[in-house]
C-alpha cells in the first residue's frame, strides 16, 4: 500500500527472522530488536541513487556514530536489557537510536537529534517482554517492523517541531529506569503473563 513503509518493514523483518533462525547479526542494542536499529543501514543510504559513494558512507558513520551514542546514554541512564526492563528496553531503545541516527542524517541541529531520540523512547514506555514459548518470534519480529516505522516517525516530528519541547531525553531514560524497575519481573523476558500465557500454541516439539 505504501511503498516506503513496506520497504522499513520488510528490511526489520527480514533481520529479526534471520534472528530467530539462529543467523548471525549486529546486536544493535539487542538481537531481539535489530530489526529497528538496521533499518537505515546498509538498506536505504546504500540504494539511495541521488547520493554518491563519499555522502553514503558519510551518513552511514553519521547513522552509527549518533545511534551508538544514544545507546550508551540508555545503557548508563537505564538498561538495555529485556530481561530487566521489558521490551521497551529492547525495541524502545532501538527506536530511540534508530530516530536519533535518523535525524542526524538529515542534518538536524544536535537539540533535534536528542528530541528525536526522547520521541522514539517515550513512546515505548512500559511495553512488556512476554513472548510466546519463550522464543524471540511472536511478538518480537512484527514488533520490530512497527518500531522501525515508529523511529521514522519520531523522527519527522522532531525535525517538524518548533523547538519547543516538554520532555528531555535526560528524562524520558530517567522514566524508563522507574518503569523498569516497577515492572513485575512476569513481563521481563519470562513468559509468565502477557501473550506468553494468553496465546495457546501447541508445541509439536519440545523446548530445548
Amino acid at each position: 500500500m505504501i511503498p516506503a513503509v513496506d520497504f522499513l518493514s520488510c528490511y526489520a523483518i527480514a533481520v529479526n527472522e534471520v534472528n530467530a533462525s539462529g543467523g548471525r547479526i549486529v546486536t544493535s542494542p539487542t538481537n531481539g530488536a535489530a530489526g529497528v536499529y538496521l533499518i537505515r543501514v546498509p538498506n536505504a543510504i546504500l540504494t539511495c541513487p541521488s547520493l554518491s559513494a563519499t555522502i553514503r558512507e558519510k551518513s552511514i558513520m553519521t547513522f552509527l556514530l549518533t545511534a551508538s551514542a544514544i545507546g550508551m546514554l540508555f545503557k548508563r541512564g537505564s538498561t538495555i536489557s529485556a530481561a530487566e526492563g521489558g521490551c521497551q528496553a529492547e525495541v524502545g531503545v532501538a527506536c530511540s537510536m534508530a530516530a536519533a541516527g535518523f535525524a542526524a542524517c538529515m542534518v538536524a541541529s544536535p537539540e533535534t537529534v536528542l528530541q528525536a531520540a526522547e520521541i522514539g523512547i517515550e513512546h515505548n514506555l512500559g511495553l512488556t517482554c512476554d513472548p510466546i514459548d519463550g522464543l524471540v518470534q511472536v511478538p518480537c519480529i512484527e514488533r520490530n517492523s512497527l518500531g522501525a516505522v515508529k523511529a521514522i516517525t519520531a523522527a519527522q516530528l522532531s525535525l517538524a517541531s518548533d523547538g519547543v519541547y516538554s520532555v528531555t531525553l535526560d528524562e524520558a531514560i530517567e522514566a524508563m529506569r522507574v518503569t523498569a524497575a516497577d515492572m513485575s519481573v512476569k513481563y521481563k523476558e519470562t513468559s509468565l503473563s502477557g501473550l506468553a500465557t494468553t496465546v495457546k500454541i501447541p508445541l509439536t516439539v519440545p523446548a530445548c
